[in-house]
């Protein structure tokens, strides 16, 4: 690997100077979150260290043979946060450069859709009746709702082989939680978005209800209900900060 060469470079010189642009950028982060007396907050803190130890049981058979102990990486952790907090100081509302609500919706709706979806995948190992024969079960989905007889609820279970007792017990722990009207829509987003998706034209330019079985060249088959994302402000809530980046991320790093 040290014959190699990144970016023009040689790799070892790459990967100091992309060390050092790092810790660099992360310096200026801490720096200004402490000039403005910027913190992070319990219920952050709290998510940091969920992360963290969840991360760590998967990748320490990487980090510690190469000299990465667990103290190192909870630093490195918590560094990457100082980023959205002082983000938010900026950009956020009541921040200092606080972006137009109008101007963030706008994003929401122009960039992300919602709709429920049901993918069936195959594989090498399937035959040519077998293909088919899902094809002709999702095609079958798809009457049967643009005919009203089944909910995608239905739909979902049905081939998920989910019990209607299943289902309630996990609404009633999902309870207290902040939620969309509709438990099975899924956020689709353009390119370049945090939840960017190859389907995203197409089902963006479905009409709201449109029922499609969509082909996924080499992957399968998805059956798609395109809803509408403006009539639940959930979305508003939960994508605001996901569109404040779209619209200002560039402006942050060159400010950085």
């Amino acid at each position: 690997i040290y014959s190699k060469k990144v970016e023009d470079k040689k790799y070892v010189d790459w990967v100091e100077d992309t060390a050092l642009d790092y810790l660099k950028t992360i310096a200026a982060y801490k720096t200004l979150c402490i000039k403005n007396k910027l913190e992070l907050d319990d219920e952050t803190e709290n998510e940091l260290e969920m992360y963290t130890n969840y991360y760590w049981q998967s990748y320490a058979s990487y980090y510690e043979p190469n000299g990465v102990a667990k103290a190192t990486y909870e630093q490195y952790m918590k560094d990457s946060y100082y980023s959205e907090l002082y983000f938010e100081h900026l950009y956020a509302k009541d921040g200092e450069k606080e972006i137009n609500a109008e101007d963030v919706k706008n994003k929401i709706y122009d960039d992300f859709v919602i709709a429920n979806m049901l993918q069936a995948s195959i594989t090498s190992e399937m035959t040519e009746d077998e293909v088919t024969a899902l094809k002709e079960q999702l095609d079958g989905y798809a009457d049967k709702l643009n005919a009203g007889k089944v909910t995608f609820k239905d739909v979902y279970n049905e081939y998920n082989g989910i019990e209607e007792e299943e289902t309630e017990e996990q609404e009633e722990t999902d309870e207290e939680e902040s939620k969309p009207q509709d438990e099975y829509a899924t956020v689709v987003g353009a390119e370049g978005t945090s939840y960017e998706s190859d389907q995203y034209e197409t089902i963006k330019a479905m009409a709201t209800g449109e029922i499609k079985v969509i082909e996924i060249e080499e992957q399968g088959y998805m059956l798609v209900v395109k809803q509408d994302i403006t009539a639940d402000e959930y979305y508003l809530e939960n994508l605001d900060i996901a569109a404040r980046h779209l619209i200002a991320d560039e402006e942050y790093e060159n400010t950085i």
